[in-house]
């Protein structure tokens, strides 16, 4: 089910702070990208059980990236939701709620 759409003057504002910090934006896509300084190889010090859900069809970050996330976090869960796009979570919301109450199951099992 799609989200109700946002009331105009909320997309206006959305739009007008986005175009105010356009900045912050662009570098945080272009790191995203090209997986250059957000992540730096930190990602093996991630210590805690992680679970990385993506959305097969995110056309804004490819799943690889995903894939990669979880390939740099010792013992992380990749799931990979078909159907879903970048908003997984929020497009594909009953899969996801499953995927972590069964992550959440076996973590607590350990």
């Amino acid at each position: 089910q799609a989200p109700a759409p946002l009331p105009d003057f909320v997309a206006r504002d959305a739009v007008r702070r986005l175009r105010e910090n356009e900045w912050v934006t662009l570098r945080a896509a272009r790191s995203m990208i090209s997986w250059r300084e957000a992540y730096d190889g930190r990602l093996d010090r991630v210590r805690v059980p992680t679970l990385v859900y993506w959305g097969r069809q995110d056309r804004i970050i490819p799943v690889e990236v995903g894939a990669r996330f979880a390939a740099g976090i010792p013992g992380a869960r990749l799931i990979v939701a078909d159907g879903c796009g970048h908003l997984a979570v929020l497009e594909c919301g009953a899969g996801f709620t499953a995927a972590v109450e069964s992550f959440l199951a076996r973590t607590d099992a350990r």
